[in-house]
């Protein structure tokens, strides 16, 4: 559960190295306008990209998956 605040915030993922298989739920919880930004760790990707900042409406919900070497989108419900 994410309450974003004022502004925002950014949440950065733990490394994938060591960590294949590892599951990352994330809901939005607060009502405001403010975007939770999701960062890979270092070079790390999340389905390619450097950053996910999708997860910007009250009880948007984003679930990740590592395979070891970077981040996957494995379902997310996004208003």
């Amino acid at each position: 559960m994410v309450n974003t605040g004022v502004g925002g915030i950014t949440l950065t993922l733990p490394a994938t190295s060591g960590n294949s298989g590892l599951w990352y739920t994330l809901k939005k919880t607060n009502a405001d306008a403010s975007a939770l930004t999701i960062d890979g760790n270092l070079a790390e990707t999340i389905d390619g990209a450097a950053t996910h900042t999708a997860v910007d409406a009250q009880y948007d919900v984003i679930t990740l998956v590592s395979d070891g070497s970077n981040w996957h989108i494995a379902d997310s419900k996004i208003a």
